[in-house]
């Protein structure tokens, strides 16, 4: 029987807040996401630096979100994110 590529675990769902992707959501399953202009979620919003925030799935579902960039800032529930 032939073995079958196993797709990862849909995890969860990035909702942009603006036209990103057309307010789609953008599915995640990789355990360590980035998101930025140039990151595994590409948003080409200026407010937005290459790698913005990197989004790690832990073991026990948690999700931690790490602030990246120097210039810009990073919100999330209404919170600021610092380094």
């Amino acid at each position: 029987m032939p073995k079958r590529d196993r797709q990862p675990e849909h995890w969860g769902s990035l909702v942009p807040h603006n036209s990103m992707h057309g307010r789609r959501p953008v599915p995640l399953s990789s355990r360590t996401v980035v998101i930025g202009k140039e990151g595994d979620v590409r948003a080409p919003s200026n407010p937005l630096s290459r790698h913005h925030i990197r989004l790690e799935r832990e073991g026990d579902g948690n999700v931690y979100a790490t602030h990246l960039s120097v210039l810009n800032s990073t919100w999330l529930n209404g919170k600021r994110l610092e380094h």
